[in-house]
């Protein structure tokens, strides 16, 4: 053996060693970082053994799952496929052995390839969302459909989320995406900080329920949601809010620091600000009523435009005071 191997050798050995001498706890944290196939993948590796199935983490993306790279020669049949995919959320889950689970990501890219029964895919997923319930998870995401080109993003999946996502004292940011939300008897969650919506159906009551029942929200995010037709939002604690709406905004919330805003409608876009004295920031993402978001925001230190918003306030000849323009800074943003 020359030098060069024996060299390449020594380097290989001192490797395994390190990572044999690595605590377990370590060696799960690594694993967090890997595609969950992957990491399930490493019980052949004799010092990985079933560290997965102590992993805090567990992200299942179907479209990461059906990736050619995965399967033998690339090809993906489907219908194969997506039994194996659901087999294969089923089996971690039932062999998973962590006391707590800190995040739990649930992304089904088209719903439809699932099962002609409804009933039973509801099943499913309420299933796989109390096992993160039970688990005292603190960070939820949920989308039962993907937002890409091949699907209609308008599309909300007809089905009512399960209660217990709402009553979690555990939970401490929860996104949501194509789901609805109704006939909820209570919203109990104390330790939520941030809420994002992305075409979700929810009506007024409920919303309303929804924001008086999570005391510490610190940050919403609020995209295509339908059914809503008036967007009250009355939260002494949000510090920033992104809003891409179409209808009757109104806004009381006093520690509010951070505003994105894109309305949507020039003629049912409605902004009333009640009580926002504490903004310092907001960026202007509409063409629509930009003089009257503008003019509602006195205490701002800093307003950006993107290059629709602000192509249209050259457009329309807006022109604001010398002392208005030294208030502001315009910062104009791709």
């Amino acid at each position: 053996m020359t030098s060069k191997n024996m060299g390449f050798t020594s380097k290989k050995h001192d490797a395994r060693y390190r990572l044999s001498e690595m605590p377990d706890e370590i060696l799960v944290h690594i694993l967090s970082f890997l595609p969950i196939l992957d990491a399930v993948r490493t019980v052949s590796i004799r010092r990985f053994g079933n560290l997965w199935t102590m992993m805090s983490s567990l992200d299942f993306k179907d479209y990461e799952f059906f990736k050619a790279g995965n399967w033998p020669y690339g090809i993906i049949d489907f219908d194969i496929q997506i039994h194996c995919f659901t087999s294969f959320v089923r089996n971690v889950l039932m062999l998973h052995k962590g006391i707590s689970v800190d995040k739990f990501v649930l992304h089904l890219n088209d719903i439809y390839m699932y099962d002609d029964d409804d009933k039973s895919l509801i099943t499913y997923i309420n299933s796989l969302i109390r096992f993160a319930i039970d688990r005292q998870v603190k960070e939820l995401e949920i989308q039962i459909d993907d937002t890409n080109e091949l699907c209609d993003t308008n599309e909300v999946y007809d089905s009512d989320l399960p209660q217990c996502i709402f009553t979690s004292q555990f939970l401490v940011m929860l996104k949501l995406a194509h789901c609805e939300i109704e006939c909820l008897n209570t919203v109990q969650m104390g330790s939520l900080r941030k809420l994002s919506l992305t075409y979700v159906k929810v009506g007024n009551e409920m919303f309303e329920k929804i924001i008086s029942g999570c005391p510490s929200l610190q940050e919403l995010v609020m995209r295509h949601v339908h059914v809503l037709d008036e967007l009250r939002i009355t939260a002494p604690n949000i510090e920033k809010l992104d809003l891409e709406y179409f209808s009757r905004c109104v806004l009381d919330c006093p520690n509010l620091k951070i505003l994105n805003i894109h309305l949507i409608s020039s003629t049912e876009s409605i902004l009333q600000v009640v009580n926002i004295p504490s903004v310092c920031k907001v960026h202007i993402q509409s063409t629509f009523q930009i003089d009257e978001i503008v003019s509602k925001i006195c205490t701002v230190e800093v307003v950006k435009f993107s290059d629709g918003a602000f192509s249209a306030i050259k457009l329309q000849g807006v022109k604001y005071s010398t002392n208005y323009v030294e208030a502001f800074t315009y910062r104009v943003t791709a």
